[in-house]
């Protein structure tokens, strides 16, 4: 999918999708955007989808409500069908610091003459990643693409026999404007590494992936479930999610 129009990031990171009020509005708009000749991503049907749950990582550190709110989604999806298989995705843990890394170098090039002509316009946030790449050596960010690829590699061999990952989108309730940290996982965290920690790695692995909303929180705040599907599987990525919409409805 062209990224022609989208101010630039991250070379290898940089995807963009649609945002829908339902799935089916989602595959009209990637066939559009993509190109795609109608129906040949959303007439695919999958009845009895094969759920892989990566439980080390992606599911150790959930608010206690959102973990509730997916376990139930989990169980009612088995109700209707599905499978659902745990296993765990070597080397994950690393995932973090390789999209970090890379995001940071490949950010300030990309942005390197709005960052020394017109830095005081940048928000802070995206400011402090712009400047950080400066100081990432090339030895590193090789090292970083190294590690990108095991890892992704390593999603593969999980997935396997199964059709997509379930996980979920956010592992937090959604925070109020104008929070910059968090306390997560035991530690005081930046808000956008606790808000990206289900979603970063696939990014970083070119992973295709959709996320419906499953209910509200005990404020009334959405929570959202992840199918993600082996590269260039946005078919399968995409009938699942379909059929999850629908039993979840």
């Amino acid at each position: 999918m062209s990224r022609e129009g989208c101010w630039p990031l991250a070379d290898t990171l940089d995807h963009i999708g649609p945002l829908t009020r339902d799935v089916e509005d989602t595959v009209l708009a990637f066939e559009v955007m993509a190109g795609l000749p109608s129906g040949c991503v959303g007439g695919k049907n999958i009845e009895r989808p094969r759920l892989i749950k990566p439980e080390t990582f992606f599911y150790e550190h959930l608010d206690t409500d959102i973990r509730a709110r997916i376990e139930a989604a989990l169980k009612r999806l088995q109700g209707g069908g599905a499978s659902l298989t745990a296993r765990n995705v070597e080397d994950i843990q690393y995932a973090p610091a390789a999209q970090y890394i890379t995001i940071c170098a490949e950010g300030c090039q990309s942005n390197w003459e709005l960052l020394t002509k017109r830095g005081d316009g940048i928000n802070p946030d995206v400011r402090l990643r712009l400047e950080v790449g400066q100081f990432i050596g090339a030895i590193d960010y090789v090292k970083a693409q190294r590690l990108r690829r095991r890892i992704r590699d390593n999603m593969l061999v999980a997935l396997k026999d199964g059709d997509v990952f379930v996980l979920p989108t956010v592992p937090i309730p959604i925070p109020k404007s104008g929070v910059a940290t968090i306390d997560f996982g035991g530690r005081t965290i930046p808000l956008p590494g606790a808000m990206t920690r289900l979603t970063g790695p696939f990014n970083s692995a070119g992973l295709p992936v959709c996320s419906i909303a499953i209910g509200k929180d005990g404020q009334g705040l959405p929570v959202s479930l992840q199918f993600v599907g082996r590269p260039g599987a946005d078919a399968t990525v995409l009938a699942v999610a379909r059929w999850a919409q629908e039993v979840l409805r």
